[in-house]
């Protein structure tokens, strides 16, 4: 037989961790707004190293000019023994930088999905069994189904909430 003792331990560990995805996602929302001040402030130092050197640059092309790139490089060697390596993984230019950490840009839009598919995931897979097992019983709580809908549209929706 459950215990009342039980059932809070459970619900407390699953509020702990609903705190902690969303403090993870209001450090990276805060990070994107940092990492984007520091992104343009790049650019005007770039602009203004360009000027006191004499070179031409126009603002187009210090915008497009590639600053971060995450490489792997991995030998590869088909049947032959031809020697392969793989190129860069990423590769990012400032104003595409700047446009995805700005207000509402695709990394705020992406935290936000993945922040909803966690906390769903944490809820399905780990919380409620949990309490089904521990009360002998399937249980479903209203909110799960609309975070479920929600989760549903993010993965297999591109995003899009349906009307169902």
């Amino acid at each position: 037989m459950a215990t009342k003792n039980e059932l809070i331990e459970i619900v407390e560990e699953f509020v702990g961790k609903v705190r902690d995805v969303i403090a993870l996602y209001s450090d990276a929302t805060s990070g994107f707004g940092c990492f984007r001040t520091f992104t343009e402030d790049g650019q005007k130092n770039l602009a203004a190293f360009y000027r006191q050197r004499g070179l031409k640059r126009s603002q187009e092309e210090i915008e497009n000019q590639p600053i971060i790139s995450v490489a792997q490089t991995a030998a590869h060697f088909d049947s032959a023994g031809t020697h392969y390596e793989a190129g860069a993984l990423h590769s990012s230019s400032s104003k595409e930088i700047i446009e995805r950490n700005g207000p509402s840009g695709s990394n705020e839009k992406m935290m936000s999905q993945l922040t909803i598919v966690m906390l769903y995931s944490l809820w399905e897979h780990s919380t409620r069994p949990k309490i089904e097992k521990l009360l002998g019983k399937k249980i479903q709580i209203d909110i799960f189904s609309e975070v479920a809908h929600l989760r549903h549209s993010i993965l297999k929706n591109a995003g899009k909430v349906s009307g169902t």
